[in-house]
């Protein structure tokens, strides 16, 4: 089926001519043409004589009416043998004002894409140029570029003699005279190809204009939506050419990024780049809503670190009952239990801190052999759901203040999660609660995926067996997913016994043999780096290097690179978790580049544990100290400062997979979009929108799912961001 397509203004004698042109078969208007032959070259090169149907669209102007009238009776009076369709625009009679124009694009456009739709993908269709105002003309070729194939005409005209300005159709029974005939001249303007950006249209999401094979008028309803989504479609592609083509800074640091956020505006793409977040403290919050907005994934997640302390006691509650049983049945534990509440009853957290300081916060678990874990715990929790506040003064201490939480040590900051974890977990309605809280507190912050990290070995002290423990933490991983992607990560602690580490290795080699269709991500080696180095388990991990599994390592946290390097080359390691000392062995940076190691970094424990400058935090500071602040406040920095920068920006800068995590959510009172603001406040020009944009596009390239789901994560989260940013308010600052 061939279709021609045309405008239509005043004259209707445009129709005759194109008519002529295209099926002299039915009537031939250039018959006593001068230049004859050359027209008939030019329909041969066209394939004239193949047209089935004539498509005109017109205005409800009334001499365009008029003009519909005499081609109807024109087409009559030679037994034309084709039909001529026409479409007349309703509510519109002339393109007065822009409003006028953008409707009449948008029944050009919805009438191309019929006649695409019926003619098929690879068939020419001919447009004319020849009819209508010049807005008209411009839709035409407009909608000709985008609904390619097809073929450009237009009917030339010169020294026209008046009668025929608005000739009757009678006078057009024959073909006009060589000197009338002279005064036209059928012209081929060019070919469009296929555009494959038509491909991004479905037709079954906008109303098509009527088409019935023995009906010959019909109407279009006023729309602009085709119009608004085409004129998207073809900015977003030259939008994406410009970088892919010219833009050196995309060549040089960005490719990796999400490639479609080039289809913006180069306006927004400027404002990505420039707009730097972690520098302005009074921009924080703006700056948090900017980033809460932003799909995320989160790959370093520890199911023993997620609660606050105020969560943790609120999790106690879940046992309340228990605890009064015992409190009934064992008198040391009622008088221990009546000591707590006295203590907590003054609120002075000083006596607090006293009382579960140094060791004696961990002897709390078995401080009485005979109750079940975790009920001791509780127990002590629960002298605390008035005042939480106080429990958590006492548990952080000089630590209370976020800008002295820095470079405490390893050792002090697992203390602050000594009352969640492994004392706590260790009964089904716990952890399950424990796990929807991680849940619930990921969906809020907008995290699309989560790898959650944990030692069901760990939770088994209160009678659970280890495949229950899994099957526990699973089953509720497993009820989120329509809501969030997600996935279990087993870890195995290096700063055990031998033989309980090997143990711990044999435990987990057999959940992954009974789960060989579950949802076990992969292996991840944890605790104390000078406890242990990766080389001395490599043997122990080749079982699950036998399987594929995945393997994650925490390396390079507080020692030296050399222990990264073991991980990667001994154990095989596909990411490393923290690496912050990866930049003192250059050549093996290269090699994480190489590879495509991935590095999961989080800032708040990384500087919490290592000690690393808050630039954003030290402007605070500074203004308290200097008088700018009418409060007196003190400046509370730590004194302790390591000499390098936080190396997050360095890895981004070279080319690495770093990606941004939370590591232990509630100990570090965090959660994953204030880790990456916490990532620029540790920069010392911060980050702008961009690089924020590559560290969460890398965090999902990194995750250990299968294919499929990766692809699918970052689609989605690329078509989310892109409509974020298509929106003009967005922006801090910007």
């Amino acid at each position: 089926m061939r279709i021609a397509l045309t405008s239509l203004g005043q004259s209707w004698a445009i129709i005759p001519e194109l008519t002529g042109f295209l099926y002299p078969r039915g009537y031939d208007f250039f018959k006593n043409h001068p230049d004859a032959g050359k027209i008939n070259s030019s329909r041969e090169f066209l394939g004239a004589g193949k047209l089935d149907e004539l498509w005109v669209l017109a205005t409800e102007e009334r001499n365009s009416l008029k003009a519909v009238d005499k081609i109807r009776m024109w087409s009559e009076l030679v037994y034309l043998d084709i039909p001529i369709r026409v479409w007349i625009t309703s509510g519109l009679s002339d393109l007065f004002s822009p409003e006028d124009c953008a409707h009449m694009r948008d029944a050009v456009l919805r009438l191309c894409m019929l006649c695409r739709k019926l003619v098929g993908r690879n068939t020419e269709i001919i447009f004319s140029l020849a009819g209508g105002r010049k807005t008209m003309s411009a839709d035409i070729q407009y909608s000709a570029s985008f609904f390619g194939p097809g073929v450009l005409i237009h009917v030339a005209d010169r020294n026209i003699p008046p009668y025929f300005k608005d000739p009757d159709p009678s006078l057009l029974l024959i073909p006009p005279g060589r000197e009338l005939a002279s005064s036209f001249m059928p012209l081929i303007i060019g070919k469009y190809p296929e555009n494959s950006l038509s491909a991004q249209i479905d037709s079954k999401d906008f109303t098509l204009p009527e088409y019935t094979p023995h009906k010959r008028q019909y109407r279009i309803p006023l729309d602009k939506n085709l119009a608004q989504k085409v004129d998207g479609i073809l900015n977003s592609a030259s939008n994406f050419l410009f970088y892919q083509i010219f833009d050196k800074t995309y060549a040089q640091k960005e490719s990796s990024n999400y490639s479609r956020l080039f289809v913006l505006p180069p306006a927004r793409i400027k404002d990505l780049r420039n707009i730097r977040l972690g520098i302005e403290p009074e921009r924080t919050k703006e700056e948090l809503v900017l980033v809460k907005k932003l799909p995320k994934a989160d790959l370093h997640c520890h199911l023993g670190g997620v609660l606050t302390v105020e969560e943790i006691v609120e999790i106690a509650r879940i046992h309340e009952n228990e605890v009064g049983c015992w409190e009934r049945k064992h008198e040391g534990f009622h008088r221990k239990r009546e000591e707590w509440m006295q203590i907590a009853s003054k609120g002075d957290p000083t006596a607090v801190s006293e009382k579960i300081g140094g060791e004696r916060i961990r002897e709390l678990r078995v401080m009485f052999k005979e109750i079940p874990q975790p009920f001791t715990v509780c127990g002590f929790l629960l002298c605390f759901i008035e005042n939480p506040h106080l429990l958590e003064q006492a548990l952080y201490g000089r630590w209370m203040n976020e800008s002295d939480f820095t470079g405490i040590g390893m050792n002090e900051y697992e203390r602050l999660g000594d009352l969640q974890g492994s004392a706590l977990l260790q009964t089904e309605p716990v952890i399950r609660a424990v796990v929807r809280k991680t849940v619930e507190k990921c969906i809020e912050d907008n995290v699309t995926y989560l790898e959650l990290r944990c030692s069901p070995q760990n939770y088994t002290r209160g009678g659970l067996k280890i495949e229950k423990v899994f099957g526990i933490i699973d089953d509720e991983l497993k009820k989120a997913s329509h809501r969030i992607e997600n996935g279990i990560i087993l870890i195995t602690s290096r700063h055990r016994k031998m033989d309980e580490i090997f143990s711990t290795i044999e435990l987990i080699d057999h959940l992954v043999e009974e789960n060989r269709a579950g949802r076990i991500l992969g292996v991840d080696l944890a605790g104390d780096e000078t406890s242990l180095a990766p080389a001395n388990l490599r043997e122990h991990f080749l079982r699950f290097m036998d399987r594929c599994m995945h393997i994650t390592i925490h390396a390079g946290e507080n020692q030296v690179a050399g222990n990264i390097w073991e991980a990667v080359y001994h154990l095989s390691a596909e990411r490393i978790g923290h690496g912050l000392t990866l930049s003192y062995k250059p050549e093996l940076m290269k090699k994480f580049l190489d590879r495509g190691i991935g590095i999961e970094m989080c800032p708040s424990s990384n500087r919490q544990i290592v000690g690393y400058t808050d630039f954003c935090q030290e402007k605070v500071d500074k203004a308290i100290s200097s008088g700018i602040k009418a409060e007196a406040q003190s400046s509370s920095i730590s004194e302790k400062r390591i000499p390098h920068t936080y190396p997050l920006k360095e890895f981004l800068d070279y080319g690495l997979k770093v990606s941004v995590n939370t590591d232990n959510m509630g100990i570090s009172r965090t959660s994953l979009s204030k880790e990456l603001l916490q990532a620029a406040r540790l920069t010392p020009r911060g980050l702008s929108v961009m690089e924020i944009l590559q560290l969460i596009k890398n965090a999902y390239s990194s995750a250990f799912t299968d294919h499929d789901t990766r692809k699918k994560l970052i689609l989605d989260s690329e078509r989310r961001i892109i409509e974020l940013f298509q929106s003009e308010e967005v922006l801090p600052g910007g």
